[in-house]
């Protein structure tokens, strides 16, 4: 165990490592756990491996909407054009 002649040495190093956050550092994991964390959240903010799987959602999801809209605007275009026709039709009888 550690003595408690190396408590202020302790102390010092935590204020430094969390540069003056100490109030918020003060429950810190120890310090291979602090790193371990630290390194784990460092590769997972640069790890870009799912940007191209989000990139491939967000392709698919534009085409579905243009879709959408293209059936939508030819469905109201083909019913006016039936009903144009039925309506001719009617007057023809």
């Amino acid at each position: 165990m550690k003595s408690d002649a190396s408590a202020p040495r302790r102390k010092r190093a935590l204020r430094q490592r969390c540069h003056g956050r100490l109030a918020a550092c003060r429950k810190v994991l120890p310090r291979s756990r602090f790193w371990a964390m630290t390194k784990f959240f460092t590769r997972f903010v640069r790890d870009d491996s799912g940007v191209t799987a989000i990139e491939y959602g967000l392709i698919g999801s534009l085409i579905s909407v243009m879709c959408i809209g293209a059936a939508t605007f030819a469905g109201q275009q083909l019913l006016a054009l039936f009903n144009n026709i039925g309506n001719a039709l009617a007057g023809a009888l």
